[in-house]
């Protein structure tokens, strides 16, 4: 009797290991235009909700033969406050003909703005994580710069936010679990005609 109680003992905390290990990904877009008409530094402001304590905001995408410029970025709380962004972000090339770059974009922000070019139709990335509190609303503002027809398409340009790791939907949860009690069980029963064959 000892035995199999250990036995459903290690299962379970097996089973909430594995629950609680197999996080899922957060990531939510906010815009994704492709072949947008040419902009000239048009205003763009996107809202988002925090479900973590930090957040990745990423601007990705890709132009031939031209540009996007994305510049005067700020990300705040809605309403207003401090810009939340740093000036460098995080780049992320793409697998190949990527000649994208960020600098100063002379807006004052103190953020770099960044230029979105290409050679071939695969995205860089360039992102950046902060701080954020739960339920609280955020607002990314920016201005879009699309090279004149014809050489503003083809393009596209997504901006999204990763939230971090998060639980599993209750749909994977009774899935893991069912999934665990099955190998108990299975143990179990394995143990007990082991036990009656000797």
């Amino acid at each position: 009797m000892r035995a199999r109680s250990t036995l459903w003992l290690v299962t379970l905390a097996g089973c909430a290991l594995l629950v609680f290990a197999t996080p899922a990904r957060a990531s939510t877009i906010l815009l994704d235009l492709q072949n947008p008409p040419a902009q000239s530094f048009a205003p763009i402001s996107l809202n988002f909700t925090a479900t973590m304590a930090t957040t990745t905001l990423s601007v990705a995408g890709y132009q031939v033969p031209a540009f996007f410029n994305v510049v005067d970025n700020t990300l705040t709380v809605t309403g207003g406050g401090p810009n939340l962004l740093g000036q460098t972000w995080t780049f992320t090339p793409a697998s190949a003909g990527s000649e994208a770059f960020q600098g100063n974009d002379g807006y004052g922000t103190g953020v770099n703005g960044l230029a979105l070019e290409a050679t071939q139709y695969i995205f860089d990335t360039f992102s950046q994580t902060f701080s954020t509190t739960v339920g609280q609303s955020y607002t990314y503002d920016f201005l879009l710069y699309n090279a004149p027809s014809p050489y503003n398409q083809p393009s596209e340009l997504v901006v999204s936010v990763d939230q971090g790791n998060v639980l599993p939907e209750p749909a994977s949860l009774a899935i893991l679990t069912s999934g665990c009690f099955a190998i108990g069980g299975f143990g179990l029963w394995r143990r007990r005609r082991a036990a009656t064959a000797i």
